[in-house]
C-alpha cells in the first residue's frame, strides 16, 4: 500500500470531519501513525526527501 493511500483509507479522517480543526500534534501524530511506516518501508528511513514529500502531502490533504 502506498503511503498516499494511507491518507484516503484513513478511518479517523472520516470521523473527525465535524469536529474542531486539528492541532499540529494531532496531524504529526496521525502522520507518525499511518503514513510514515509505509514511506520508510517503501524508501528507507535515511530518504529525507521521501519522508519531507510525504509529511507536505498529508499536511496539504488535510487543509482540502
Amino acid at each position: 500500500m502506498s503511503w498516499s493511500n494511507v491518507f484516503l483509507s484513513n478511518p479517523w479522517r472520516a470521523s473527525r470531519a465535524h469536529l474542531s480543526p486539528m492541532t499540529k500534534v494531532e496531524a504529526k501524530r496521525q502522520f507518525e501513525t499511518y503514513v510514515l511506516p509505509e514511506v520508510i518501508k517503501q524508501y528507507g528511513r535515511n530518504d529525507r526527501v521521501a519522508i519531507r514529500e510525504a509529511w507536505n502531502n498529508w499536511t496539504d490533504g488535510l487543509n482540502k
